[in-house]
């Protein structure tokens, strides 16, 4: 590969961190066949398949670093040595310290028959294969992982001292159900002194918010508020590195350890809000709702919303006026700005920025490349569909919801609107309009800046003399519409023999059985082989369907009696805007559209039993989720999530067909 081992460490190590987690998995994997002896890179190729879902697997590559790094030897043979110097204090020629000396080399000739030295075993290497085994429990909820979490992380404790893994273990031995314990230990991580060394902020604060973790399992509540603020004041302002440490004191306290709410208000997530706003009026425009007169004052207006909501993340679209206005506010106090185009970035400077002037599309193509992320609808062309706004709206607030859920914490929509209804698909009402949370909303009534602006102030114009020609959209029918798709393979189809075929055959017929009358049915669904495409409407209608589908296989897995092979799924979920029409061939509805061939591109490099599924998909199943929440409460009913996705990484789709934000779906619960 041309890198040295750590080099190639390091590059692994970034693109973890950077999310490309796919791309990390086979560098590290090839990194392991020319380094085998690499604990750092197995490490990681296990954090990588964790976060792709497959938790046994990364287990399995874990257990020869486990076998090789068993300190419990070690370890006994520092408590042994402990207790030998207390004796020898005590008593020097007692039977005590006898005892104490004869148990000490009893230890010492254990750690040489386990072939140990003090430099085989790293405590920062414990605390991460702890963390590791932590992360793969709160994947899959396996009691076993709890447990081998908590000896590597409380080991490492023993053996460097460090806090952060000292308060780690007596979280986990808290969640094992051993209260007393837990006190005792979380007392002991209070009494350790600090690292010497730490001189970054970062670091300051894991250490500090790790002693108020043991402050609330050792009962001093009071000292635990206390230590999660002095570490706050390390990270200079609201910070997304809080979060881990509010989800686990949230944890706590729903295990029956009392955390005060000051806790929650001192470990505040930044605040996340999405924006949606009115463009400039246009050229001859009849009826005026944002002339460019009123550019300043709902400038100043944005920013002072955005500071008195202590906004640190947004999310918008880049349309010339209040969106623009938006993200460059969002910008200028450092925040972070997520920015969804509906289509093809040129087509949309063509539609929603040039015809302000060449000022307004400098802005924007300067925002684009300070934004935090530029994500798109689609690719494709707009082709006068206007559908494409209104799957721009639920995109930006099923990213939103994403985002805020991992921070612990909701979304707010800010809308800059004139309080007039009718407006086009996609638009400031139709926004509105979606948003079931009326208490996470707030408007900027345009109409009061408006009639409220001093004349001094009406000074922006648009000058239309440098405004372009608006280009000619050719509108294409049919229409697009919205479609949630499926793409499964069956793993294995192709190594059955001729005579496994009748049970391949049977073992359909029971799975199709088995998607029975209580699933909503796909407006088409067709199969070839060992391949099925399905379409929905809904985002959820599908994952509900692909549950089911993926349990039946499980369920039934055909075998070939003589070569014992079994079946598998994978299964890829995507949604976007296609063409509904009819089969000229066989004259049944059909979906055709180059958002078909991305929902195809994801399932060949999925893992087998797994659900994977793009960005777009699931922000289209968390905005209906949003709204079907919002509907229960209204009603006074019980409200169930219908699945749980996690984030992985980007991912190289097949046949060269780009690269994708790809999520892990699962069953809630």
């Amino acid at each position: 590969m041309g890198d040295s081992l750590h080099q190639l460490e390091e590059r692994v190590a970034a693109l973890l961190e950077s999310g490309q987690v796919f791309i990390a998995q086979d560098l590290a994997g090839e990194g392991l066949k020319a380094h085998p002896e690499s604990v750092r890179l197995r490490m990681l190729v296990a954090l990588a398949l964790i976060r792709t879902g497959a938790v046994a697997e990364a287990v399995a590559t874990l257990k020869p670093v486990l076998a090789r790094f068993d300190t419990k030897p070690l370890l006994a043979a520092k408590g042994a040595l402990q207790a030998t110097l207390a004796s020898l204090k005590k008593d020097p020629e007692g039977r005590a310290a006898l005892a104490a000396m004869a148990e000490l080399v009893h230890s010492l000739d254990a750690v040489r028959n386990a072939g140990l030295r003090q430099g085989q075993v790293e405590p920062d290497l414990l605390t991460r294969l702890g963390e590791l085994h932590l992360e793969a429990w709160q994947k899959v909820g396996d009691p076993a992982l709890l447990e081998t979490a908590h000896t590597l992380l409380e080991e490492g404790f023993a053996l460097g001292g460090d806090v952060r893994a000292g308060a780690s273990a007596a979280v986990t031995l808290h969640l094992l159900g051993r209260a007393e314990a837990a006190g005792a230990l979380a007392a002991q991580v209070l009494a350790a002194p600090d690292p010497a060394g730490v001189n970054d902020g970062e670091t300051a604060f894991r250490i500090g918010a790790s002693r108020g973790l043991a402050a609330l399992l050792a009962g001093k509540t009071g000292q635990a508020v206390d230590l999660f603020g002095l570490a706050v004041e390390d990270l200079g302002r609201r910070s997304p590195q809080v979060v881990p440490f509010l989800r686990l004191a949230r944890k706590l306290r729903a295990e029956g350890v009392k955390v005060p709410a000051d806790v929650d208000m001192v470990l505040k997530p930044p605040g996340v809000v999405v924006f949606t706003g009115h463009m400039m009026d246009r050229p001859g425009q009849a009826e005026e709702r944002f002339p460019p007169r009123l550019e300043t004052a709902l400038r100043a207006e944005i920013a002072r919303r955005l500071e008195r909501m202590d906004v640190q993340v947004g999310y918008s679209g880049a349309a010339c006026g209040a969106e623009l206005l938006f993200v460059e506010a969002l910008l200028e106090r450092d925040g972070e700005a997520n920015i969804v185009l509906p289509f093809d970035t040129e087509d949309y400077v063509a539609t929603n920025v040039a015809f302000a002037g060449p000022r307004w599309e400098r802005r924007f193509r300067n925002v684009l490349r300070l934004a935090h992320s530029v994500v798109h609808a689609t690719q494709e062309n707009w082709l006068g569909h206007e559908q494409l706004f209104r799957f721009q709206n639920q995109m930006l607030h099923g990213l939103s919801t994403l985002r805020a859920e991992f921070l612990e914490t909701a979304p707010n929509l800010l809308a800059v609107w004139d309080m007039m209804e009718g407006s086009l698909s996609g638009g400031a009402a139709d926004f509105i309009d979606q948003w079931a949370d009326i208490s996470r909303l707030q408007i900027i009534d345009i109409d009061e800046i408006r009639y409220g602006l001093p004349e001094a102030a009406e000074t922006v114009t648009l000058d239309p003399g440098k405004v372009p020609a608006p280009r000619p959209v050719r509108t294409v029918s049919p229409e697009r519409v919205i479609r949630a798709m499926l793409f499964a393979d069956l793993v294995g189809y192709s190594k059955l023999s001729e005579a496994a075929i009748p049970y391949f055959m049977e073992f359909l017929g029971k799975v199709a059985a088995d998607l029975g009358e209580d699933l909503p049915k796909p407006e088409v669904i067709n199969t070839w082989g060992d391949a099925v495409f399905a379409v929905m409407p809904r985002a959820t209608d599908l994952a509900r369907f692909a549950f089911a589908l993926q349990e039946a296989i499980r369920r039934h897995r055909t075998t070939d009696k003589d070569a014992g092979i079994y079946l598998d799924i994978r299964i890829s979920l995507h949604a976007g805007p296609v063409f509904m029409g009819r089969d000229p061939f066989n004259d049944r509805p059909n979906f055709f559209g180059s958002h078909i061939n991305r929902a195809a591109r994801l399932e060949p490099v999925t893992v087998p039993g797994h659900i994977y599924a793009t960005q777009q998909f699931v922000a289209l199943l968390t905005t209906e989720e949003s709204q079907r929440r919002h509907e229960a409460e209204a009603a006074g009913e019980a409200f169930a999530p219908v699945a749980a996705c996690s984030y992985v990484g980007v991912m190289s789709l097949a046949k060269n067909f780009g690269k994708d934000a790809v999520y892990h779906v699962q069953r809630w619960g």
